[in-house]
């Protein structure tokens, strides 16, 4: 997707604010370092926060991490990583306790892994399987948690090595900003959740759709959408035969749908959705969909994880707990 949006650039890509009209090192050499360092820079960061066109930074964000030293920063970032390493393995630990074994995860006449019970009664069934899908919407929010503060620590420890490589504290914002305070389903995927992948959807599918169809906000949304559940299917088919596609389709669908709803709702009523009422909104609609996609993808989160062991059971903290209290 980036292949393809960068190839269809019509101008060049320029640096955010003042840096970006500043002239280029007069050296031809150090042109040549520039312009390697640039293109790095537009190449492996996703969300290429210091150019014009990449997700920006908030002020408020940029400032409170631009006050740290580099040293404290990093080791607040490793600190992050092993507390969230800790809430990952003991949901993961939870997660398998709760269906016994990875093997009494319930399965339908068709042979398919589901959350949800039928040998319940319909409110049970359901209570379950929210359950379930929150824990296993904990475990995506810890693996992002850790995965964005080890590359932050590694790209700002990198800028130890000398001028042009790594970054600056400023320039690694949060992951992910504590999704549970979602007040609208906007305000999630928007800013609460990650941003890695929103200029790869936007650029490649939101706005060609949005062109389409008139340039309307209808196209830009599902358009962004859809091309975010196309790229989990794929990437979900590719690590477990046991993924189901459907329910991802139908979440990414219904998340666009939720924002264009939205939309329709401040354009109506001259209201934003916040507050408290926005909150349970948006919890409702999350989970209510997003259940579906935690149990078409079941087998992947909790058998197949449960199988490949990355940290041996017997040196898993939450299975030395777990074992100590059941004694």
């Amino acid at each position: 997707m980036n292949s393809v949006v960068r190839g269809l650039q019509v101008r060049p890509y320029r640096r955010a604010g003042p840096a970006g009209l500043q002239p280029k090192a007069s050296s031809r050499w150090e042109r040549y370092y520039d312009a390697l360092v640039d293109g790095l820079d537009l190449c492996l960061s996703m969300t290429a926060p210091s150019w014009e066109h990449g997700v920006p930074n908030r002020a408020l964000e940029a400032k409170q991490r631009a006050s740290q030293t580099r040293g404290s920063f990093i080791v607040r970032c490793l600190v992050s990583a092993a507390k969230w390493a800790l809430v990952l393995d003991f949901t993961h630990q939870t997660v398998c306790r709760i269906l016994d074994n990875p093997h009494s995860v319930y399965v339908t006449p068709t042979g398919r892994f589901t959350i949800f019970d039928t040998t319940l009664s319909p409110f049970w069934s359901y209570t379950k399987g929210w359950l379930i899908s929150v824990m296993v919407a904990t475990l995506l929010v810890s693996a992002m948690e850790i995965l964005s503060e080890l590359s932050s620590a590694v790209c700002v420890g990198v800028s130890f090595a000398g001028h042009g490589l790594g970054t600056t504290p400023d320039n690694c914002p949060p992951g992910i900003h504590s999704p549970w305070f979602a007040t609208s389903v906007s305000n999630f995927w928007g800013y609460r959740w990650h941003q890695w992948t929103r200029l790869a959807f936007l650029n490649f599918a939101g706005k060609p759709l949005a062109a389409v169809t008139g340039g309307g906000r209808f196209g830009l949304v599902m358009g962004t959408f859809i091309a975010s559940a196309i790229t989990h299917d794929v990437g979900a088919m590719r690590i477990s035969k046991s993924f189901d596609g459907q329910g991802s389709l139908l979440f990414f669908t219904m998340m666009g749908v939720g924002v264009v709803l939205e939309y329709l709702w401040k354009t109506v009523t001259g209201f934003k959705v916040r507050g408290v009422g926005g909150w349970v909104w948006t919890m409702i609609w999350m989970l209510g969909f997003g259940s579906h996609y935690v149990d078409g993808g079941i087998g992947l989160a909790v058998v197949d994880l449960y199988k490949s062991d990355l940290i041996p059971q017997a040196a898993r903290p939450s299975k030395i707990l777990f074992d100590f209290f059941g004694r």
